[in-house]
């Protein structure tokens, strides 16, 4: 587990790069070798939700864009 990647990371057990961001991979099947950043989707309707605790400047100012979730091929 990488510091780096803060709590989420921490909860889900999941793997950071370098620059403490960690790619979080959706669907019916795990990716080889990305086990631990994978979240099963098989018979079921995913709902993403993002929590976000004690936020930053432009988190408050309404200035924080989440990116989109992206297709992986």
């Amino acid at each position: 587990m990488d510091a780096a990647c803060g709590h989420a990371c921490e909860v889900m057990n999941a793997r950071a790069a370098a620059d403490g961001s960690a790619t979080i991979y959706f669907g019916p099947n795990a990716p080889v070798g990305l086990e631990i950043n994978w979240i099963p989707t098989a018979g079921k309707r995913p709902l993403p939700a993002m929590r976000f605790y004690g936020g930053t400047e432009a988190l408050n100012n309404k200035t924080f864009k989440l990116p989109d979730i992206e297709l992986a091929e």
